[in-house]
């Protein structure tokens, strides 16, 4: 009676002079998709940083206004110093 195999080695059997998947080198993208994909990320780091700091001016601006109303609802500035026209 022939001794019976696992499903792993009739493939190990089948494909002797074959390369383990796990010693194969992961893929590659080319040298202009590489360029590419750097590019992209500094535009986004680059949107992200003015984003940030417009943000933070918005809320120094938001701080300001905030102050300038106290200053006006507890009668130290007058109607027209709290709103120039």
């Amino acid at each position: 009676m022939p001794q019976r195999m696992s499903a792993t080695q009739r493939v190990v059997d089948a494909a002797p002079n074959a390369v383990p998947f796990a010693a194969c080198a992961p893929p590659t993208p080319p040298h202009e998709v590489k360029l590419a994909i750097i590019r992209r990320l500094r535009e986004l780091a680059g949107k992200s940083a003015n984003a940030n700091a417009s943000e933070q001016g918005r809320n120094r601006l938001e701080g300001q206004l905030e102050r300038l109303k106290d200053l006006y609802l507890l009668g130290d500035l007058t109607k027209d110093e709290y709103v120039p026209i």
